[in-house]
């Protein structure tokens, strides 16, 4: 983590998140998602590593999708055809936005018949 200079319009500090993990997936619709209610969340901590609930997705990475100006892109048009832009077929776990520094709120999406989950 980044911080960037101070602001002088807003007097604050923007910060830079990175991260060394893939975060540019695409989700594969052909395999029904798995949710699962883990148990009330915490009021005191409602975002820490207890989440409420998790999805279970089939997702593949998505190469052309990419970080311009400290920001993801824009994602492709859904759906996507996955070609030799997307990888293998991955299983994961998606928790509440907002239990991360990280976020995306939407993924684009493709019906590419993934049968092989790592």
């Amino acid at each position: 983590m980044t911080n960037l200079p101070l602001q002088p319009t807003f007097n604050n500090t923007d910060v830079d998140l990175t991260t060394d993990t893939a975060w540019n997936w695409v989700l594969d619709v052909s395999k029904p998602p798995a949710f699962t209610q883990v148990g009330k969340p915490d009021s005191k901590l409602p975002f820490g590593h207890k989440y409420p609930s998790t999805i279970k997705v089939t997702a593949r990475s998505l190469s052309s999708w990419n970080v311009t100006k400290q920001a993801a892109d824009e994602p492709e048009t859904s759906p996507v055809t996955c070609d030799s832009k997307c990888g293998a077929a991955t299983e994961l776990t998606l928790v509440p936005y907002g239990a991360t520094n990280l976020r995306i709120s939407a993924y684009p999406w493709t019906k590419s018949g993934a049968k092989d989950v790592n």
